[in-house]
C-alpha cells in the first residue's frame, strides 16, 4: 500500500469551493487530476468514505495521465481523518496540501442546503439542525455533524503539527470566488508549475440549490437513492441538463446579511476560524 506516488492533495474542507479547483486544475497540462474527486484512499478509518481501497484501483485514476506530470487530487474529509495525514507522508514525505477555509457560518448554510437536497437531513430550520448537532456532542464522520465539521480550526492545528509549513497552502473561500486568478496564481507557486490561462467560464461548481417542490424533490431523491443520477449525468446532453435545472431548482437567493443574522442566532465563538479567514 502507498507505493502509488501523490504530489499534493486538496484535502479540505467540504462546501469550501474544493470542486471548483478541482475542475479548474484539471486543466492545467502539467497537472494530472485523479479522473475520481473524493477517492479518500489514505482516509483508511472513515470506512464510508473510504471509496478506493487498493493501490490498483487508486493508480488507475491516474492512468490517462503523463508519467513528468505533478499528480493531485481532491479529497475534502482527510483533515478530518486520523491516519490520513501519516499515510500520505508515507506514501510521499514532500507531499504538498491544499486547505480551503470559510466562513463557518457560511459553509454551515451550504452544507445544511446540500444535505436537505441530497436527502441526509429531515430538519429544514438551520438553527434545529445546528442545535442538534451541538447536542449531540459526537465527533461522528457523517455529512449532518454540522458542529463537528464547521468548527476547523482544531484539525488545521494537527496537521500543522504533521506537515512542514512550506507544504501547506491555505486558501479563502471567498478570494477565490472574488479573485480567482490571484488564487490560481499562488497555487502555481506552491505546486512549482508554470503559468496557465484557465478557462474561469464555469469557475462555481456545487452551488447549493433547493428544489421548486416537495414532489420535484422526492423525484430527485428517489433516482440519488437508486444511483440513477450519475447515469443521467452520462447520457443527457448539457443543453438538456441546463434546461431540467432551471424546471427543477430555485435560484440560490441566500444573502450576505442571512450569514451575519445566523452567527447571531448562534452565539458561537468561532474565533480560532475567523483567525485564519483574516491571515
Amino acid at each position: 500500500m502507498h507505493r502509488t506516488l501523490l504530489d499534493f492533495a486538496i484535502a479540505g474542507f467540504p462546501k469550501c469551493g474544493t470542486t471548483t479547483l478541482y475542475k479548474l486544475l484539471g486543466q492545467h497540462p502539467e497537472l494530472n487530476m485523479a479522473e475520481l474527486k473524493e477517492p479518500h484512499y489514505f482516509s483508511t478509518d472513515i470506512e464510508h468514505m473510504h471509496y478506493v481501497k487498493s493501490e490498483n484501483e487508486y493508480d488507475k485514476l491516474f492512468s490517462s495521465g503523463k508519467e513528468d506530470q505533478v499528480r493531485g487530487e481532491a479529497s475534502t474529509w482527510y483533515l478530518f481523518s486520523k491516519v490520513a495525514i501519516n499515510n500520505l507522508l508515507e506514501n510521499n514525505s514532500k507531499i504538498k496540501l491544499i486547505i480551503i477555509v470559510r466562513d463557518p457560518i457560511s459553509m454551515f448554510l451550504s452544507l445544511h442546503s446540500h444535505n436537505l437536497r441530497e436527502g441526509y437531513e429531515k430538519l429544514e430550520n438551520p438553527i434545529e439542525a445546528w442545535k442538534r448537532s451541538k447536542e449531540s456532542n459526537t465527533s461522528e464522520l457523517v455529512p449532518t455533524n454540522y458542529y463537528f465539521l464547521c468548527r476547523y480550526a482544531p484539525f488545521i492545528k494537527i496537521v500543522k503539527t504533521q506537515i512542514e509549513d512550506h507544504q501547506i497552502l491555505i486558501l479563502k473561500n471567498r478570494e477565490l470566488n472574488n479573485n480567482l486568478d490571484a488564487s490560481l496564481f499562488r497555487i502555481n507557486e506552491f505546486l512549482d508549475i508554470s503559468e496557465f490561462v484557465y478557462d474561469i467560464s464555469r469557475q462555481r461548481e456545487n452551488e447549493s440549490r433547493s428544489h421548486k417542490n416537495a414532489y420535484i424533490k422526492l423525484l430527485d431523491n428517489k433516482t440519488k437513492k437508486l444511483r440513477l443520477t450519475r447515469i443521467l449525468r452520462m447520457i443527457i446532453p448539457s443543453r438538456i441538463k441546463k434546461k431540467l435545472h432551471k424546471y427543477i431548482f430555485l435560484k440560490n437567493t441566500k444573502k450576505k446579511s442571512d450569514v451575519s443574522l445566523m452567527e447571531k442566532l448562534f452565539s458561537e465563538d468561532f474565533s480560532e476560524e475567523y483567525a485564519y479567514l483574516n491571515e
